[in-house]
């Protein structure tokens, strides 16, 4: 048998673990055989390979009654694991322990009120330096547990979906919320327009922290097809994770006169998601010509600013990095020997303020304001998005933008630069 187990020590059938579960870090070690224990007074099953856990929980699947769901939910608990030391096995040897799981049992919130896809997430080790996430293996590695998770949950339900999304917001995870939106179809929340559109592309956000100012972060983005999908879908936007918040900026064509702006009018909107405390925010929308890189700047003295004068350039998650190279120069943009001296002049920034009014903004379930509404025109060249052949679109349809944000009451006199 594998299960080591004596009269002395039996397994717990209570539901709540003595203590708390060993380190998502601990787990991720790889043991060939690894043994828990909580102390002198229980004893936890050593499992002697991860294929004997997948076997272990078959068995138990199959059993009836209050003790056996107690023992297989332990067993799930403490060792469904990433088989690291294995490089040969490390995600089927997972995916297999999750998958011997009754689908109803993966999907309960028995793990003190959660899924446990919501704890996958929420103990993953924290990856402060950014280096690291260009290393593949290793996110494939720390990753696999809650990937596994998701495919056997599959069919993947709303509650599983809640779940992710607040396990990502509380562990403020924005890389593996928008992994998983693109590996996983069911949290892409594409139209079926939008799906034919794609295809196999996707947009890209990426977020960058602002030194010496907490309050503060930069999101950079690129909305592929995005004139195509403004006139065909009417709607183009982007989820993101920030300073704990869960954020979606949208670009939008005005509806019936909708926000109090005449049909047919481009806006943008910045809302704020389910479970996000409220907040003043204070932001601008940059968006420059492709052709050069985007200047932050939009104030004589940029002394002041706490965002750096030449932001880096958007950085893509390792599964992205592949085959991304410079786009080819559009033919209807070379210039002509007589035109050359006037298309080399360089076009006015979009520039577009968004922050809050007399109120901070809060969840969009909750009462209150909880978007931010401007159109284009706001801006000089703003409405140059809408026309074919803008030279703020590059020549792939992909539009590149900047939102600089700071998490403070907006000032009527405070320019962010």
């Amino acid at each position: 048998m594998i299960v080591d187990k004596t009269d002395n020590n039996p397994l717990p059938d209570d539901l709540t673990p003595a203590e708390a579960p060993p380190s998502y870090a601990y787990a991720l070690q790889g043991h060939a055989s690894t043994s828990y224990s909580s102390g002198p007074k229980a004893a936890y099953p050593t499992i002697s390979s991860p294929t004997a856990t997948a076997a272990l929980f078959s068995t138990l699947s199959k059993k009836q009654g209050k003790p056996y769901k107690a023992k297989s939910r332990w067993f799930f608990f403490w060792n469904v694991k990433d088989g690291q030391a294995d490089s040969r096995d490390d995600t089927g040897s997972t995916a297999r322990s999750c998958q011997a799981m009754p689908y109803c049992r993966i999907c309960e919130p028995f793990i003190e009120g959660h899924m446990p896809v919501y704890w996958a997430i929420v103990k993953r080790p924290t990856v402060p330096a950014k280096a690291d996430r260009q290393n593949t293996r290793l996110d494939t590695e720390s990753d696999a547990l809650v990937m596994a998770l998701l495919t056997a949950s599959s069919p993947i339900t709303p509650a599983t979906i809640s779940e992710v999304r607040l396990g990502c917001l509380h562990h403020s995870d924005h890389w593996l919320f928008q992994h998983i939106k693109q590996h996983v179809k069911e949290f892409s929340q594409l139209t079926g327009t939008d799906e034919m559109l794609l295809e196999d592309s996707g947009d890209l956000v990426a977020i960058e922290e602002v030194p010496g100012d907490a309050s503060a972060f930069i999101a950079k983005f690129e909305l592929v097809h995005f004139q195509l999908r403004m006139r065909v879908s009417k709607r183009v936007e982007a989820e993101f994770i920030a300073k704990g918040r869960l954020w979606c900026l949208s670009f939008f064509i005005s509806p019936n006169g909708a926000h109090g702006y005449r049909p047919g009018s481009w806006l943008i909107s910045l809302t704020l998601l389910e479970h996000s405390p409220p907040t003043w925010i204070d932001s601008r929308l940059i968006v420059a010509e492709p052709s050069r890189p985007q200047t932050t700047s939009v104030s004589n003295d940029s002394s002041s600013s706490p965002f750096p004068s030449t932001p880096s350039r958007l950085s893509l998650p390792p599964f992205r990095l592949s085959g991304l190279l410079p786009p080819p120069q559009h033919p209807s943009r070379d210039p002509s020997p007589r035109m050359s001296t006037r298309s080399q002049k360089p076009k006015p920034t979009i520039n577009l303020r968004i922050k809050s009014g007399s109120k901070e903004l809060v969840p969009k379930p909750l009462g209150g304001p909880h978007e931010i509404v401007v159109p284009l025109e706001d801006s000089t060249m703003g409405a140059n998005l809408q026309y074919e052949g803008s030279p703020y679109i590059d020549s792939l349809g992909t539009l590149n933008a900047t939102l600089q944000v700071q998490l403070r009451k907006p000032d009527s006199d405070c320019v962010i630069c």
